[in-house]
């Protein structure tokens, strides 16, 4: 994960109490989209559960810079967290390959799409029934 300066946040998961709900989903595209598609989230929840065993995981951007760095035309910035330069990207996808998390998703231009954190209000944190997801302070 990249180093983080005094005042910085990241969303926290919690997996032992998220209910796979997909609330944080909806949240997510209402909020970007205008309407409800968990599919086209900027995060997404992948919960298994079998007879003998739960296992939950959260795809969230951990804002480590790996689309910035591996960006040919400098259309990433991180200020803290990744944001893209509509007018310098070239749809190259390198991004979205590079992301760690596979949380760059492509709008119908064919620009990328990367979770800015609400601009400090996370939505999918905001919405979360149970405090799975939340927006915390992290250690410079």
């Amino acid at each position: 994960m990249a180093a983080h300066g005094e005042g910085s946040r990241l969303l926290r998961f919690r997996p032992e109490l998220c209910l796979a709900c997909e609330a944080c989903q909806l949240a997510c595209t209402a909020r970007k989209l205008g309407h409800f598609a968990p599919g086209q989230a900027l995060m997404r929840i992948e919960a298994r559960f079998g007879a003998a065993d739960r296992s939950v995981e959260a795809f969230v951007c951990d804002h480590c810079g790996e689309c910035a760095r591996i960006c040919p035309e400098t259309a990433i910035t991180m200020r803290p967290g990744p944001r893209v330069d509509p007018d310098a990207c070239t749809a190259c996808g390198a991004c979205g390959a590079a992301c760690p998390q596979r949380v760059i998703l492509f709008d119908p231009a064919d620009k990328p799409r990367i979770c800015d954190d609400c601009a400090g209000q996370p939505a999918c944190a905001d919405w979360c029934p149970v405090g799975a997801l939340s927006w915390e302070g992290v250690e410079p």
